[in-house]
């Protein structure tokens, strides 16, 4: 059918499905000009995207014809899936960036905890020692400050 392109989705082959539509009682065999594949969860998502995208040019509500150029139909369904797969490039790359962050804040934490803990411990050991040797430091005040009278 001259100026219209059949915009839709399979899941099966393409080709299987080409010959499957020839035998509906369309004037003409139907060639498949390109396809793209993605996972089976996303499939009528992203068809009912570019289908309302492409409403403006849609033949009928009940079908999935579009008054579209072969090339018009490739260029828009291939920009399609670069912003789709852009917009997925960029989630992993935040995630991963997610991810590095927060391992880099667990490392920060974990040497924080080791300063604090070294702390503890010399100011502890500067306390014993302190308290063991208050008799001399006592001593040793008593002789540089005047003694009060």
């Amino acid at each position: 059918m001259p100026g219209l392109v059949k915009i839709g989705l399979t899941f099966n082959s393409p080709y299987l499905r080409a010959e499957q539509l020839a035998s509906t009682g369309v004037p003409d065999k139907f060639v498949v000009e390109e396809y793209w594949e993605c996972s089976g969860e996303e499939l009528r998502k992203i068809e009912k995207e570019i289908h309302k995208e492409l409403g403006d040019k849609r033949y009928s509500n009940s079908r999935e014809f579009f008054e579209v150029s072969v090339d018009d139909a490739r260029k828009f369904i291939s920009s399609y899936f670069k912003r789709e797969s852009d917009l997925k490039l960029k989630r992993i790359k935040e995630e991963k960036e997610k991810k590095d962050r927060e391992e880099n804040a667990q490392k920060w934490k974990q040497t924080l905890q080791k300063i604090e803990a070294t702390l503890i411990e010399e100011v502890d050991s500067l306390i014993g020692e302190i308290n063991s040797n208050k008799d001399s430091i006592a001593a040793c005040l008593e002789s540089i400050l005047p003694a009060d009278e």
